[in-house]
This record gives structure tokens, C-alpha cells and sequence, in this order.
């Protein structure tokens, strides 16, 4: 999903249809299904596409502009051609196209949008809808499940965990490094300790010599 705050686009939470602002034009975002697991509760992102299409999304269109966007497939210049022009017909070429998503989060997904087909037929119908898909001039995304299918493949799984277990084992060896750094700087920060205690140490005996000398001489 693109980060939308790299391109000074900020979201904002609709709480109430009636703080619209009908001279500028709507974007309804959502989010593929692959996004939701990686909320802490991934019902909450669904339940946000059944407040959609509750929303009866056509209607606004009589008060505004309005279009609904995928944020998994965005094409910044068609959006931006289309807030500027709302009317004018979508452009032909630069359609955006839904990309493979990580093999475990493919197969997080598969298993549990099978558990809650109910979030996986909403997804679907609003992915399908006239100002979702049509306006992007790409096909809805009704065989996301295939897709993910596709991505969460035994032999893509594999390579997965390959380069999950290289990336712990880098970072195993760093962390080693930096444990033997910290131990080198311990033992070179004991040997100082030491080595002042010492310096007190012979500063103090030093110290009783002189007034034993001294008492000895005012004696």
C-alpha cells in the first residue's frame, strides 16, 4: 500500500457526511484484504468497507465529486487529473494494477478471509463498484483469493523463509559483533576502575605518610 503522506496527500477520518465539503472533490480510501491482517484487530479495517457501502456511495455523487480508491493500486496523475476534472473521462493508459503481496501475508489472508467470507463478498462488491475499479479502467479485484493463491505458492514461501532466516542471521552476527564490542569496552573500562583505584589507593597512604611526617616534625 503507498504511503500517501509521501506525496503531501493527508487522509482524513469522515466521522459524519455532514462535515463534506462539497466544493472539493471526495476520495473514499480502502485498503486490500492483505492490509487488514497487519492491523492489531483486522475486523476493524473490514467493518470500515461494510461503512462503505452502506454509505450508498452513488448518492454522494449527486452532492459531489466522488470516487472510491483502492489504496493498493494508486495512480498518483490520474488522481490528481481526475480532482482537477471530475467530468472528464478516464485516461486510457497508466492504469494501475493491483501488485503480489508477500508470500505469508498472501497466505495470513487466504486463511482468514476463508474464516470471514462475509468481509471477503464486501471487499469484493466495492472493489466491483462503477466509481472503484471502472474510474482506475482496471478489472475489480473479485479473484483476489487467486491472487493471493499465486503469491503464497509453495516454492515463493520458501524463498520467503530463506530470506527471513539470512536477515536473522545478519542480524545474529551484529548483534554478536556488537556484544563483543561492548565486552572489549567493559574490560578497558574495568582495567581504568582498577587502575584509579589504585592511584586513590597510593594517594591515601601517601597522604598519612605526610602527616606522620608532619606531626613527627612539629614533635
Amino acid at each position: 500500500m503507498q504511503d500517501l503522506s509521501l506525496h503531501h496527500l493527508n487522509p482524513l477520518v469522515l466521522s459524519d457526511l455532514a462535515d463534506l465539503h462539497n466544493q472539493w472533490p471526495l476520495l473514499l480510501l480502502y485498503a486490500d484484504p492483505v492490509t487488514w491482517i497487519q492491523a492489531a484487530e483486522p475486523a476493524k479495517p473490514a467493518a470500515g468497507i461494510a461503512a462503505l457501502l452502506a454509505i450508498q456511495v452513488e448518492r454522494l455523487t449527486a452532492v459531489q465529486p466522488c470516487r472510491l480508491v483502492n489504496l493498493s493500486c494508486i495512480s498518483l496523475p490520474n488522481l490528481l487529473a481526475w480532482c482537477l476534472d471530475p467530468a472528464s473521462p478516464p485516461p486510457v493508459t497508466n492504469s494501475p494494477s493491483i501488485p503480489g503481496p508477500p508470500p505469508f501475508d498472501a497466505l495470513l489472508a487466504i486463511e482468514w478471509l476463508q474464516a470471514h467470507p462475509g468481509h471477503l463478498h464486501a471487499y469484493q462488491a466495492l472493489d466491483a463498484n462503477p466509481l472503484a475499479a471502472g474510474l482506475d479502467r482496471r478489472p475489480p479485484d473479485i479473484h483476489c483469493l487467486e491472487r493471493y493463491r499465486l503469491a503464497a505458492n509453495l516454492e515463493s514461501l520458501l524463498l520467503a523463509r530463506r530470506q527471513q532466516a539470512d536477515a536473522l542471521k545478519g542480524r545474529y552476527i551484529d548483534l554478536q559483533l556488537s556484544l563483543q564490542a561492548w565486552q572489549e569496552d567493559h574490560e578497558q573500562l574495568s582495567r581504568r576502575v582498577a587502575l584509579l583505584e589504585q592511584l586513590v589507593a597510593a594517594g591515601s597512604n601517601a597522604s598519612l605518610r605526610l602527616q606522620v611526617l608532619l606531626a613527627q616534625a612539629l614533635a
